[in-house]
């Protein structure tokens, strides 16, 4: 799970193991705490002795992906190597963590909109590191403007984001090559 194991306690990664298939099934409005109690074999009331409710798990797997596409992203943008390779090794990174969990990502894509107080949050998370994607954009090709930059991030991000749509048809690895091998034999 990539919500980071030593900061929730076991409980808790037990609640999030029984909502992440009920949300990636039903969405996350259509699951109740009931539904995550039932598939524990546990009454909904046992729950809230370790969440606060259904928005506390959504934002765990929410803003628990997010936080491992930040430290993924830092550790690359610190390391001495080719701006080339510094990309491609973002991308590689980044597909690694889509498809490490399809599951995790789906809810991550779809269901963020559902973020009650957090959004507003979460948005700006995805704007910054977004915009970190696009220096290193930047950086390969010093001769793009901010707004090809710009594009050229988001169409790369959605690419990568969705790739776990794929999974079901076909080999992780056949996806993560054929997606690294467009996107560096296009740019």
């Amino acid at each position: 799970m990539q919500v980071r194991p030593s900061s929730i306690k076991p409980k808790v990664s037990e609640i999030l193991t029984a909502a992440l298939p009920l949300f990636v099934s039903k969405g996350y409005t259509a699951t109740s705490m009931r539904d995550i109690a039932a598939s524990m074999n546990i009454r909904a009331a046992s729950l809230y002795a370790h969440i606060k409710g259904k928005e506390e798990i959504l934002e765990l797997f929410c803003f628990g992906m997010s936080q491992e596409f930040i430290d993924c992203l830092n550790h690359i943008k610190t390391s001495e190597i080719s701006p080339e390779l510094r990309l491609k090794s973002f991308v590689e990174a980044h597909l690694n963590l889509v498809l490490k969990s399809p599951e995790i990502t789906s809810v991550y894509t779809q269901e963020w909109k559902h973020l009650g107080k957090r959004k507003n949050e979460f948005i700006e998370l995805r704007k910054s590191y977004e915009k970190e994607v696009e220096d290193l954009l930047r950086i390969l090709n010093a001769q793009y403007t901010p707004l090809q930059a710009e594009f050229s991030s988001r169409l790369i991000l959605q690419n990568l984001n969705s790739a776990y749509l794929w999974t079901k048809s076909f080999d992780k690895e056949f996806i993560k090559s054929t997606i690294i091998n467009l996107i560096f034999n296009r740019l």
